[in-house]
């Protein structure tokens, strides 16, 4: 059982193209009053990829992918360089202002080695308005072959239904009825994770406790090597007395070999 969804995966990652070349994560990822964040881009083709020196993200917006710049300083991108086959580049952005409570997205735009076309991965990131926001925290790495696990904290909804869904990438997103905007991609991944989540997707519907927490939210990699390296984001929502839904951070992270 486990192999053959192993097999599913690797095939989903092969289709998994409006990713790119990379796989991108962001820390933190909840920004609390925190002055930097670090955004880390990894090859995941084993060929490498090209990115302008100095840049790596050419943007931060607000809302969605594409949408209005943030008003974030970002440093003159040089020209194209090439790292290395699974090589990981960072670069941490410094704000001079704190940023308004929102949805942001980084605009990381790399290139095949050699390529002449480049490819634009949106990776988003949260600014809780406060602490006490719906927000999801990894527990450990998200790694081959092993349990992969997430912990949901909201506060002030004891007792409620949350789900979570996870996506190859937060490139397009897509809107509830309600207006609100989910920044995971309606993708294969998805389709496996919401509205019934395939059993290595454990704990993605439940109830949070009298504390509002849900534990042991988690995804078992099945160990296969052609997993390495894939983009897997997860974010969720918790639904409150009115019908509404409170929705989470995003977490977007690269599978360790």
């Amino acid at each position: 059982m486990l192999a053959r969804l192993a097999l599913s995966l690797a095939t989903l990652a092969a289709l998994a193209a409006c990713q790119g070349p990379v796989c991108v994560n962001i820390t933190p990822n909840v920004v609390n009053n925190q002055s930097s964040i670090t955004v880390s881009v990894t090859d995941r083709t084993g060929i490498g990829f090209e990115y302008q020196t100095g840049c790596v993200a050419l943007a931060i917006r607000q809302n969605t992918p594409g949408g209005p710049t943030a008003s974030i300083p970002l440093p003159l991108c040089g020209s194209y360089t090439t790292a290395g086959p699974f090589t990981t580049v960072t670069k941490t952005f410094q704000f001079i202002n704190l940023l308004n409570p929102g949805l942001y997205y980084t605009d990381v735009v790399t290139r095949p080695v050699g390529g002449l076309i480049s490819l634009t991965t949106w990776v988003p990131f949260t600014v809780q308005a406060a602490a006490t926001d719906a927000t999801l925290t990894e527990q450990n790495t998200l790694q081959v072959g092993q349990t992969w696990s997430v912990d949901l904290a909201a506060p002030l909804l004891p007792g409620s239904i949350y789900v979570c869904a996870a996506s190859f990438g937060t490139n397009t997103g897509l809107t509830l009825a309600t207006g609100q905007f989910i920044s995971l991609d309606p993708d294969a991944l998805f389709d496996l994770t919401f509205p019934v989540a395939i059993p290595i997707f454990g704990n993605f519907l439940g109830l949070t406790d009298a504390s509002g927490n849900a534990t042991g939210i988690t995804v078992a990699l099945p160990n296969d090597p052609a997993l390495a390296y894939l983009p897997l984001c997860l974010q969720g929502g918790v639904f409150n007395n009115t019908g509404g839904v409170e929705l989470t951070n995003i977490i977007c992270n690269c599978v360790v070999p």
